[in-house]
């Protein structure tokens, strides 16, 4: 099967059964939508945590209401993606649309000189046991406290003895990279973009993103943003208690804004 990028239009005649070309192309546009949603909103997820929203927000906390709440829903989103792309049909489920059913699907409608080498990358790409596990507990969150509010949860959140199902933006980005890698198996080699123009790394100078114009405009508004200034006497009480990394943040937003940098001795004492 081919390896390197090859037309839609290839795929159409030389790799897809004729008659099946259409069931083809809208089972991936399908898919497609779904991960670019999962893609982004992982990408937004990950910028925010990378925001220092506590150094910005810790003198007025219901400014960061509303990104605590986006976290919440974008995480949510992205557990409720992953469990519907993995699910599998069963006896009480046959309505299931999803990335491994249609891997199965499309086995079926390669031409049949392909089919043995596509059940093999099938195979290669499926879930490790790393992999499995962290899907699993995406599952038990999906069922206990997505879509159904469960005894079990009511339970774990009154009962400190109950060990508590734990997920990470980073196991979640490690289980993402298995299903791109089983879209890249549907697609053949062809390229789908999981970005929207506007949140990739090269922009024209002076153009930002909507997130970064939210997470700018909040750094900006802040009072510590310029307090070295406007208020010398709350600067010298706060100053010592801030972490390195916490001076690192403020002066890059300084700097981004046209403020001179604030200096500092490793003691972490002076500006």
């Amino acid at each position: 099967m081919p390896d390197l990028p090859i037309s839609p239009e290839a795929i159409e005649t030389d790799i897809v059964a004729p008659g099946h070309v259409e069931e083809y192309k809208n089972g991936m546009a399908f898919l497609y939508r779904e991960l670019k949603n999962l893609h982004v909103n992982i990408y937004l997820i990950e910028k925010i945590l990378q925001f220092p929203l506590k150094l910005f927000t810790d003198d007025i906390p219901d400014r960061a209401i509303f990104l605590s709440y986006f976290l919440d829903n974008a995480i949510d989103k992205c557990i409720l993606i992953i469990a519907n792309l993995v699910a599998t049909r069963s006896r009480n489920s046959k309505d299931v649309y999803s990335l491994r059913t249609f891997q199965t699907r499309v086995a079926e409608l390669v031409k049949p000189e392909y089919r043995q080498a596509f059940a093999e990358r099938i195979r290669e790409n499926e879930l490790d046991a790393q992999a499995s596990d962290i899907y699993q507990r995406i599952k038990r969150l999906r069922d206990k406290q997505i879509v159904h509010l469960t005894k079990d949860y009511y339970d774990e959140c009154y009962d400190d003895s109950i060990a508590k199902t734990r997920l990470y933006i980073k196991e979640i980005k490690a289980l993402c990279e298995k299903l791109y890698a089983w879209f890249h198996n549907l697609s053949f080699g062809c390229e789908y973009v999981m970005l929207y123009s506007c949140y990739w790394d090269e922009q024209p100078i002076g153009r930002k993103s909507d997130i970064e114009e939210i997470l700018d405009g909040i750094a900006r508004d802040s009072y510590i943003l310029d307090m070295p200034e406007r208020d010398p006497g709350r600067w010298a009480y706060l100053h010592p208690h801030l972490s390195q990394d916490d001076l690192d943040h403020l002066n890059q937003y300084r700097k981004k804004f046209g403020i001179p940098e604030v200096l500092y001795s490793p003691s972490n004492r002076t500006f």
